[in-house]
């Protein structure tokens, strides 16, 4: 009957400790790692495209 009392105790204090690191870190800026690696990988798409854009338009112009 402990192990499940501290399980259950144990699964709240995790659910309200992410629940108070999402509202801190939205204040103060802080970026979950997965954001970042989306942020970044649609940074590197827009970068390829916008080369590509670049030099589809100097193949065009030559």
């Amino acid at each position: 009957m402990r192990f499940f009392v501290k399980a259950i105790a144990t699964g709240f204090a995790m659910s309200m400790g992410s629940a108070l690191f999402k509202r801190v870190s939205d204040k103060m800026g802080l970026e979950n790692e997965a954001s970042k690696d989306e942020a970044t990988a649609q940074k590197a798409e827009a970068a390829e495209a916008a080369e590509e854009a670049a030099n589809g338009e100097e193949d065009e112009s030559q």
